[in-house]
């Protein structure tokens, strides 16, 4: 997001810069553009790009990918980061699998396999990043008014609901599993919603956006508007403006290319003006210009011929005190001080191919245009691989040899050879050359981007400058690069795994809390760092029960004010006095050992992992290391209970509880939380497939051409909730820990005041946990809301079992064995129920006592991430939520710990 400059600093500004010697101004700008050139060389950004093996994809098939990364400083495979995260989601947007790829030399490989993990068909979204690349295009998603009292909290909000402009995405379809073997039938069968909407809900909606060239609507002087006609889904329209009030230089207005257009206005001052379209089927929409600006820049760059022409027209403004550059991936190409002319011509030749950026600024580093335009060079766009096979025409299964022809290199190639006659043809086809060079630059989704270079004339270039004008967004923004402390380095790179997070002290931030509910001082004693609890824990419990009541509970609207216990809701100050040491240890097939010890910044840390592959163990505490006597030997990784260090009759004999640490490390994880919803252009096919004229000579015998799809299941909903399929199976230690770093619990779901409650305290407060799970995995929504809860099951219930032919003679390893399909809401005290189906005994209760016992949630939903904010979701028709508790079918429980324990993925094989 752009910073605005405050208007005071402005205002401060002008007469220094009145005062300023031309030597002066000229120092100035030098000083901004060296730091943009550093900026550029020292911090390069990554690009990435996935080659895969086909178009289209069947249940049961497994797709095979290369990867490649790329440096923006030195245009040469990165270097930077050595881990690339791909990730496979589906229709919905749920995340299938996460796999850490190994790029070596900006290369490296993988594949994820279409197995009974995919449950539904439609398009799925292969996406692919480096941590290094999230230091850019962060951006806040909107999210409830959740008001805490501590800083600390609102930084987990901001985090939690952070997302990215742009990530590498690739979108295909993957078809239902043939019902035989070979017969490629495109059936796509989607998971139903739950329930019918009306159709002013389905309905979409047409958009007009206007987007003066530069940036700014500036008065007195000619303005060149771009405008693009969509529906709000991306879907281009074709119309024009025949009668617009407008102050236009052009009698008519219309679409030029994807529903874009372009017309000079000259706006006079305090004036608002508004353009009408009209659709070809004559649907209309409107939209207001930008009020005209009278001081500003209004930018004009064209191309003629080897030139590039750039004109700024001036308007209450001395051209003494303004300079230009030109960027291209971050690296600066040409530096203008203005006082010499408002036009000036640059040579294509001198320019990189590719997307280019040019930006008029102050001596103060204020930014009054920014315009971005596309150069092609013909001769570095053309293929540097030639492929000739040894004859036209193969009999099935017939070997077939290539001659590969380039550049003498020893730089690996990716071959994917796929049978034409059965590919589909998207619109999301990127190469690797129109994604380096276009589509990693521009704001969303670019449909078929190849379309714009397939012919070097005035319609192609026409078309592919509109592309650039109606961009709002941009990759290497220029005040971050040339202004210092306007951007922050947040995330590390990668040469192996890093560990990121931070470490709070759980007593104090109660503490906290209780001061400011008591105004006055707290009936806890602390030095700062040793806590000694009073005699009665009553306060401590109300705290508790502050910090664990459901998120949805806390909401308040904008307009109302928090009342003093939503104030004090769930404070997590991260009170750390000092510095503290962090201990991590890994056990994997090829380590077993510590990786070592950090000390906290500020109550954070960064730790590196060794390289390793699959899955490892990673066990990982703090301690205060001053506190330590001379001599003493502190254990890091600790179990929670120790059966033989208990006291005899000690809570009739449950085994003893190890203390609490007094530090709660939680690790912030890099990934994306949010699944973009897909653009028109995504999920449809595209029209011009030249299957339809393949020689009938070139097919196979019994092979046929498919012109449709056939898609089931209604996007709308189905008349009841769908329950047949989980969206999310979980393990349960994995979504415990993800809750913890989330900041959704505390991570003490078990301490000294459960045990001292009856076996219902305690799983009760386990209770607690699962909802937080539920909040962790499902962001729903639409400004505030955040869905509603069912009693959470455990099992399925006796009702479904009994009806549902596929839960008898069940398989020994099935999460369904009935051994544990047990159901049940929460029962206590003040709450008595009379039916029995819906009760645990004392003795079914310890099995779902505490989190080493149970094996998986599962979260059956209606909601679909990539609808987040929908007005689908507003109000009555917030999406329903169950999530199921399943313990080990044998009864056993896994260990668990004082300080965290992870299951980490390392590199894939």
């Amino acid at each position: 997001m752009k910073r605005v400059l405050p208007i005071l600093c402005l205002i401060s500004c002008l007469p220094a810069m009145a005062q300023m010697s031309p030597f002066r101004i000229r120092e100035a700008q030098k000083a901004l553009v060296e730091r943009l050139a550093a900026f550029g060389k020292s911090i390069p950004q990554e690009k990435v790009y996935v080659h895969m093996d086909n178009t289209c994809y069947f249940q049961g098939d497994t797709i095979w990918f290369a990867a490649y990364t790329r440096q923006t400083t030195n245009d040469k495979p990165s270097r930077v980061s050595r881990v690339l995260y791909a990730e496979l989601l589906n229709n919905d947007g749920y995340l299938v699998e996460r796999k850490l790829i190994e790029m070596q030399n900006g290369r490296g490989q993988g594949f994820f396999a279409l197995n009974n993990q995919i449950q539904y068909s439609g398009f799925y979204e292969l996406r692919a990043y480096t941590r290094w690349q999230l230091n850019w295009g962060k951006y806040q998603r909107e999210h409830p008014p959740i008001y805490r009292a501590s800083k600390y909290e609102s930084e987990l909000i901001n985090r939690r609901y952070l997302d990215y402009e742009k990530l590498y995405s690739r979108v295909f379809p993957v078809y239902d599993r043939p019902r035989e073997a070979g017969d490629y039938v495109r059936n796509m069968t989607l998971r139903s919603l739950r329930r019918y909407y009306s159709k002013d809900v389905e309905k979409r909606e047409m958009q007009l956006h206007l987007y003066p060239e530069g940036g700014n609507l500036i008065a007195g002087v000619p303005n060149r508007v771009a405008f693009e006609a969509t529906m709000d889904d991306g879907e281009w329209l074709e119309g024009s403006s025949p009668h617009p009030s407008l102050l236009l230089e052009e009698d008519s207005v219309r679409t030029i290319n994807r529903g874009r257009g372009i017309f000079t206005i000259t706006p006079e001052a305090g004036k608002t003006y508004e353009m009408t379209f009209n659709t070809k089927d004559g649907q209309t929409v409107k939209a207001k210009l930008p009020k005209a600006e009278e001081k500003g820049v209004a930018l004009t760059v064209r191309q003629e011929g080897d030139s590039v022409i750039v004109e700024a027209h001036l308007a209450g403004l001395s051209p003494d005190t303004l300079a230009l550059t030109v960027m291209h991936e971050g690296r600066v190409m040409e530096f203008r001080p203005m006082a010499e002319s408002s036009k000036f011509i640059v040579q294509s030749s001198k320019l990189p191919c590719g997307v280019n950026q040019v930006t008029v600024f102050n001596t103060q580093g204020r930014v009054y245009a920014d315009r971005l335009f596309f150069v092609r060079k013909q001769e570095e766009m053309q293929p540097t691989l030639a492929i000739v096979p040894d004859k036209e025409q193969y009999a099935p299964y017939e070997a077939i040899e290539l001659n590969i022809k380039g550049q003498a290199t020893d730089t690996p190639i990716s071959l994917a050879v796929r049978d034409k006659a059965h590919q589909d043809y998207l619109f999301d086809n990127a190469d690797i050359l129109t994604e380096m060079l276009l589509s990693s630059e521009i704001r969303g989704f670019v449909p078929d981007p190849g379309l714009f270079f397939e012919k070097d004339d005035e319609e192609h270039r026409t078309a592919l400058d509109l592309l650039m004008m109606t961009q709002g967004w941009r990759r290497f923004n220029w005040r971050d690069m040339a202004v210092k402390g306007e951007w922050d380095l947040t995330e590390p790179d990668e040469p192996s795994p890093v560990i990121v997070g931070e470490v709070y002290n759980y007593q104090m931030a109660m503490d906290y809390a209780l001061k400011n509910e008591m105004g006055g001082e707290s009936q806890v004693v602390t030095d700062g760092m040793n806590i000694q609890r009073p005699p009665s824990s009553s306060l401590l419990e109300r705290a508790d029960e502050e910090r664990n009541r459901p998120v949805d509970e806390r909401l308040t609207s904008a307009n109302e004010p928090a009342s003093d216990n939503e104030k004090i809701v769930d404070t997590w100050k991260n009170s750390v006095p000092r510095e503290v040491r962090v201990h991590g240890e890994f056990i994997s097939e090829e380590n077993d050992k510590a990786v070592g010890e950090v000390e906290t910044q500020g109550g954070k840390f960064k730790m590196k992992l060794p390289r390793f592959y699959g899955k490892s163990l990673f066990y990982i505490g703090a301690a205060d290391t001053t506190k330590w006597k001379e001599g003493e030997t502190y254990t890091w990784v600790q179990q929670r209970y120790d059966e033989e260090n208990a006291p005899a009759g000690y809570l009739n004999k449950v085994r003893f509880f190890v203390e609490n640490a007094d530090y709660i490390v939680r690790v912030q994880h890099p990934y994306p939380r949010f699944a973009k919803p897909y653009a028109f252009h995504q999920n449809h096919l595209s029209a011009s497939s030249d299957t339809l004229n393949t020689p009938p000579e070139l097919l196979a015998d019994g092979t046929r051409v498919l012109r449709e799809v056939s898609v089931h299941a209604r996007h709308g909903g189905l008349r009841r909730f769908d329950d047949s399929q989980p969206v999310l199976v979980l393990d349960a230690y994995d979504a415990y820990n993800a809750a913890i770093d989330d900041g959704r619990t505390n991570g003490y779901y078990d301490d000294a005041k459960s045990l001292e409650i009856p076996q219902l305290g305690r799983i009760r407060n386990l209770k607690l946990i699962e909802e937080e799970i539920l909040y962790t995995y499902i962001v729903t929504g639409t400004k505030g809301s955040t869905g509603r809860f069912s009693p959470v099951r455990y099992g399925l219930g006796p009702t479904r079992r009994a009806i549902k032919d596929e839960y008898r003679d069940l398989p020994l390893d099935s999460i369904y064995l009935p051994k544990y399909l047990k159901s049940a809401t929460w029962v206590n005290s003040e709450e008595e129920t009379t039916d029995p189906e819906f009760q645990m005994s004392p003795g079914e209760m310890l099995d779902y006592d505490h989190i080493g016992k149970l094996d998986k949630f599962l979260i059956y939903t209606d909601y679909a991430p990539r609808l987040y904010g929908d007005k689908r979701y507003a109000n009555s028709n917030a999406p329903q939520n169950i999530i199921a508790v399943y313990p080990y079918p044998d009864g056993s429980q896994r260990p668990e710990y004082r300080d965290r324990r992870y299951v980490l993925n390392g590199f894939a094989y």
